[in-house]
């Protein structure tokens, strides 16, 4: 753990620990998620599912878990932002001005809107399309067990 010199950030490094984890970042503020790349955003996601907001590029796929439309947050949720300096800092601002019990009902309210078995669903659904290179092999996933991971254990987060 170290901090950034004169500013209230903290950087934890990796935690392999999924408890420990999940308990660190319930304790955030916020998180940032600037990348314009992103494709999906599962850490954006897992900082919903810990009732953290989430400031995210506009235009990446982590924007349309934070926000319904645009550049607009969704209740104090998150909000995609110009992936600029002064955008992320905006969006930091913006969601700042929203009380934290209230980011973060709205962060975990948000998050249940994209549960693994309706993702799984859309990646089947996409990959079993006509043409397809995967579209053979659907048949054999949609009749498998469940993923490891929707096999987890549940982890309890503080509220």
């Amino acid at each position: 753990t170290r901090r950034a010199a004169g500013l209230p950030v903290t950087f934890h490094g990796y935690i392999a620990d999924r408890a420990k984890l999940a308990a660190k970042l319930s304790q955030a503020d916020l998180v940032l998620a600037p990348a314009v790349c992103e494709t999906f955003g599962l850490s954006v996601l897992e900082a919903l599912a810990c009732g953290v907001a989430v400031v995210a590029a506009a235009g990446s796929g982590a924007a349309e878990l934070v926000s319904h439309e645009p550049g607009g947050a969704a209740r104090g949720a998150g909000i995609a932002v110009e992936a600029t300096p002064v955008g992320v800092a905006a969006g930091v601002i913006e969601l700042l001005s929203h009380p934290a019990r209230d980011r973060a009902a709205a962060a975990r309210a948000r998050a249940s809107h994209f549960p693994w078995s309706a993702s799984v669903d859309r990646m089947l659904a996409i990959h079993s399309g006509e043409g397809h290179l995967c579209r053979d092999n659907v048949s054999v996933i949609r009749g498998a067990a469940p993923p490891a991971i929707a096999q987890a254990p549940a982890r309890s987060i503080a509220s």
